[in-house]
């Protein structure tokens, strides 16, 4: 049995706006708030709201949300056709997501790029769930040459996912070079993990 290590609240915060921006954010301009449970009534009516409602959506379960949350929101995951983990900025540059739209705009087909085997697209897979909390299987989309997993979090506000998530869908839109599928994974809290394990995010 995998024993997880619960994130506090602060630490979620604060590991997204280190991990994940280039500057400071101011929280209050941007619609920060605190954290908490969500469901698809909520996430629905934000991606509505805001017309960000433009791909298949997922959440994930509480080993994915770790998986997820360590890497980052607003971030976007790259695989290739044969579902290799293509990292598209250099760690040793830091973790600034700002190359995202420019190499979004730049993918081609015809290319080949480097990969990793740090993320494992299955293993990302497993971890999904439908907003109401179902498992899925999306096994039609491995037919596209890339397949965009995007991760975002409805307590981070509209205006930084108006920046980075709807420019990154944009990109993605644009680009006739190549064919890609974007999966929206939310990483909020979810409702339907339950109280018990909810409280322990709490400490």
């Amino acid at each position: 049995m995998i024993k997880l290590k619960y994130i506090s609240t602060f630490s979620i915060v604060v590991a997204f706006l280190i991990l994940t921006s280039c500057t400071r954010i101011l929280l209050v301009m941007y619609g920060v708030h605190k954290p908490k449970a969500e469901n698809s009534k909520s996430l629905t009516a934000f991606l509505d709201k805001h017309k960000m409602n433009f791909a298949e959506n997922f959440v994930t379960d509480t080993l994915g949300f770790k998986i997820l949350t360590k890497y980052g929101a607003p971030e976007i995951m790259v695989f290739d056709k044969n579902l290799n983990f293509v990292p598209y900025k250099s760690e040793a540059k830091g973790t600034c997501n700002a190359p995202a739209e420019s190499f979004l705009s730049r993918l081609n087909a015809a290319n080949n790029y480097e990969t990793s085997k740090q993320y494992n697209f299955d293993t990302i897979v497993s971890h999904l769930r439908t907003f109401d909390g179902k498992k899925v299987e999306i096994n039609s989309i491995k037919k596209n040459d890339f397949i965009i997993v995007m991760t975002w979090a409805k307590w981070m506000g509209y205006k930084i996912h108006k920046e980075h998530t709807v420019s990154w869908y944009n990109a993605i839109k644009n680009n006739k070079n190549c064919n890609m599928v974007v999966l929206m994974v939310n990483v909020d809290l979810q409702e339907n993990w339950g109280k018990d394990v909810l409280e322990k995010y709490k400490r």
